[in-house]
């Protein structure tokens, strides 16, 4: 345990004369970066019906290799990897695209993970919020009716082709089905009504309006537009 701790503190040491943030870790052999981004959902925190947004968690993994913070195994026995503050290594400037509150870069508190052969590994979990214009909710309801139509495919086939009543799973899969139609039929309608209202406002808010003998005008307005007297 002690060889270990005094590995770590010889490491640390090592480190920070290597640490550069300002300096991207370029290969030169490809003269680039190869940086992986892993993001998968960890849970729905809210759904407002009325203005469709949908608030859930995610998490997200970055990593990507420097190898100017490599070591040997055999200088740091018993040391295969460590943990580094944010800001001391280069990071990778990742801006998340937020269509119901605005756009933003991903940063992160946590430290990042150091592994010996100058593997970094960033991750972090964030609150993601979608609109119903984003396309994220057709999405997800479409993946879940096509998941349910090929499980309902999968009972049909397995069922006895002799049998002379429908299986209970069988009638359920069916009316889970049908509530997933019914999801995306009103997630369309709502589309359809956002996408109205939208033009409907683009259009009052910015309205050229010309004729022979009369410059353009250009009139900016936040309601639907109206109409104009002259």
């Amino acid at each position: 345990m002690a060889d270990t701790q005094e590995s770590q503190k010889q490491l640390n040491s090592y480190l920070e004369t290597r640490f550069n943030p300002d300096v991207p870790p370029i290969d030169p052999h490809t003269n680039a970066i190869d940086v992986q981004i892993a993001i998968g959902p960890v849970q729905v925190q809210d759904l407002v019906d009325a203005t469709q947004v949908l608030k859930c968690r995610v998490f997200v993994v970055m990593s990507w290799k420097d190898t100017s913070l490599a070591w040997n195994a055999s200088d740091y026995p018993n040391v295969v990897q460590t943990e580094i503050a944010p800001h001391k290594a280069w990071s990778p400037n990742v801006m998340l695209l937020n269509a119901a509150f605005g756009d933003g870069p991903l940063s992160t508190t946590m430290p990042i993970t150091l592994v010996m052969d100058g593997s970094l590994y960033w991750q972090n979990i964030i609150m993601v919020y979608t609109i119903s214009s984003s396309g994220e909710k057709m999405g997800y309801l479409m993946a879940v009716f096509v998941s349910n139509a090929l499980f309902l495919s999968l009972i049909h086939d397995t069922m006895p082709s002799t049998s002379d009543s429908v299986s209970n799973l069988s009638i359920y899969q069916v009316a889970i089905h049908m509530q997933g139609f019914l999801a995306i039929a009103a997630t369309i309608l709502v589309q359809n009504i956002y996408h109205r209202q939208q033009k409907t406002m683009e259009e009052g808010a910015h309205l050229i309006v010309s004729s022979p003998g009369l410059e353009a005008v250009l009139i900016e307005q936040h309601d639907p537009f109206q109409g104009l007297q002259v």
